[in-house]
């Protein structure tokens, strides 16, 4: 507690005697079953408190007491506060100018329904991350419908602006603007870290705007320990909040899918937590920022309309996101597509692996490169709709090396260039080595949408793949307008097409064509003639036929829609 060791009660108790009622403690616990595993957390008084009590056993007796405990003094009075500017880490006011100046405001407003997302207007703060090119990092909240038309508005000054990159791992996206139409004082450089495209190590990579002697480089990436001391800066244009925390905890991000609307999900991907947790209302991307450097991002998460929690945030390593945002800054450069495996892991603790088969040559081994390390990953769910029949990995399997260097961190295994990767894995008290197959990972970023009959038509997104027991073709019905032909039918949405008239249907392309062999073109132009000439009451019935839809569900059962 408040950094001093607490090893028996009566340590604990010796400290609690020198703790004000208002003033914050700083306390550290471990897992009783792994003491390695750590977690720092900022605790407070409540205002109002029962009297503090020592409970004490008799051993001669076995009966219990009580008695008064004089452990946590009485409040300061206001006078003998200290200065709260001498109990924070000082900021200059040159850095938070920068960032209060960085910061932007995007406008969203959606085109049509797409990726689990029908129409909504969405605002919030983003931050410019390269004034020469016109680069806003924002959270991928904002822009989680791709048909959307943006804007980024600087104080007084609005201007268009593009989606450039929706980060397939992360919840972070970066928007594009014209910086010819700005003038060159009202957004400065921000001080980022410059880095080598992905595929490089990154603690061998010189980051200027990263300290990284005060960051934890025991693992492959540079990142925040629990016990730091930072704080958040975020806002608008027109004002800039500090929230003083401590990195609490460090876990891997796990979001559940809705099952009405199919969010995307993020999963494979280490988060840290502060304590206290900064106010999450109207702060949609702030930095983390330790001894006046950037060290992470505090983003807000795709929301959900169906979730009460629609506004949780995650911390998130700067280091994550450099290597996109170096190819973005090359001019005409889009980021390398992502490969991952189509498996979502978990942590299973170092203490229990023994048990598992894990050697303990192989535990030694992970020691000696990590010390810190408490924990090795763990198959929690495999997708098998787009992985072969073939597939290597099993639910249970712990995997110890890729392509022959050791799994240590969830980035060793969270993305890859190549089509198939090397694993060395533990299985049911077996050591094996297989070969699995990676496949693109897009995300949530459409670029195509098909609207016909009131319907919605798009690829099917990964959140959408994952759900679904069969990929039945690569069309996606998510959507639909109300009094659309096809509400006739009682259909719900989300649903996989794969046959209209009796043709065959695979791609958005046979849709196309299909559309166009069932239309009755001679009907369709006189039709459309005759409402041209502002005839439309005597324009006659739309011309049109019957068709039979074939469908499957995300659960893989078949249906016909006439």
């Amino acid at each position: 507690i408040n950094y001093q060791p607490t090893p028996s009660l009566d340590a604990l108790m010796r400290v609690l005697r020198g703790v004000r009622r208002d003033q914050p403690l700083v306390v550290k616990v471990k897992d009783f079953k792994d003491p390695r595993e750590e977690a720092v957390f900022v605790a407070h008084f409540p205002p109002v408190s029962p009297a503090d009590v020592l409970f004490t056993r008799s051993s001669a007796t076995g009966f219990w007491s009580t008695t008064p405990f004089d452990g946590v003094l009485p409040a300061l009075q206001p006078d003998m506060l200290p200065d709260p500017a001498s109990t924070r880490p000082p900021v200059s006011s040159s850095f938070a100018g920068r960032i209060l100046q960085c910061m932007a405001w995007v406008d969203v407003r959606p085109v049509c329904p797409a990726d689990g997302h029908f129409y909504r207007n969405l605002g919030g703060c983003g931050l410019v991350v390269d004034r020469g090119r016109g680069l806003v990092l924002c959270s991928a909240r904002l822009v989680v419908n791709p048909t959307s038309n943006l804007s980024v508005t600087f104080g007084a000054t609005r201007i268009a602006a593009t989606l450039a990159y929706v980060h397939p791992l992360y919840p972070v996206a970066f928007v594009k603007y014209d910086p010819e139409l700005l003038p060159a004082d009202v957004v400065p450089d921000l001080d980022l870290p410059n880095v080598d495209p992905p595929n490089v190590d990154l603690p061998d990579v010189d980051l200027p705007g990263v300290d990284l002697a005060n960051l934890d480089l025991s693992s492959p990436r540079a990142r925040l320990c629990i016990g730091d001391m930072v704080f958040v800066l975020s806002g608008t244009q027109s004002a800039l909040d500090r929230i003083d925390a401590a990195v609490s905890s460090r876990q891997l991000l796990s979001t559940t899918a809705c099952g009405s609307c199919l969010n995307q999900r993020f999963y494979n991907t280490e988060e840290f937590s502060l304590s206290p947790m900064p106010p999450a209302v109207d702060t949609d991307v702030g930095v983390v920022v330790k001894d006046e450097r950037i060290c992470g991002l505090w983003l807000c998460l795709p929301e959900c309309v169906h979730d009460g929690d629609r506004h949780r945030h995650v911390g998130l390593d700067i280091a994550l996101v450099l290597p996109a945002l170096a190819q973005l800054r090359r001019e005409d450069t889009t980021p390398a597509a992502v490969r991952v495996l189509d498996v979502e892991f978990v942590r299973q603790p170092i203490a229990t692996a023994r048990a598992l088969g894990v050697s303990l040559p192989r535990l030694q081994q992970i020691m000696r490169t990590d010390p810190r390390a408490c924990s090795m990953l763990r198959v929690r769910r495999i997708l098998r709709v787009r992985t072969p029949d073939t597939l290597s990995l099993e639910v249970g399997d712990i995997v110890l090396e890729v392509n022959g260097r050791d799994v240590l961190h969830i980035d060793d295994v969270a993305s890859f260039t190549s089509k198939s990767v090397r694993l060395t894995i533990v299985r049911q008290g077996r050591q094996l080595e297989l070969d699995m197959p990676t496949t693109p990972f897009c995300g949530a970023n459409t670029r195509r949408i098909v609207y016909w009959a009131g319907m919605y038509l798009q690829q099917p997104y990964y959140t959408v793949l994952a759900q679904a027991t069969r990929l039945a073709s690569d069309v996606y019905m998510f959507a639909h307008f109300n009094g659309a032909p096809i509400e006739a039918t009682a259909y719900q949405g989300n649903t996989f097409i794969n046959e209209i008239a009796e043709h065959p249907i695979t791609t958005l392309d046979d849709v196309v064509r299909v559309i166009q062999l069932v239309k009755d073109q001679g009907a369709l132009a006189e039709f459309n003639r005759r409402v041209g000439e502002d005839h439309p009451l005597r324009s006659g019935t739309m011309p049109g036929r019957d068709v039979t839809i074939r469908t499957v569900l995300l659960n893989g059962d078949d249906a016909v829609k006439s």
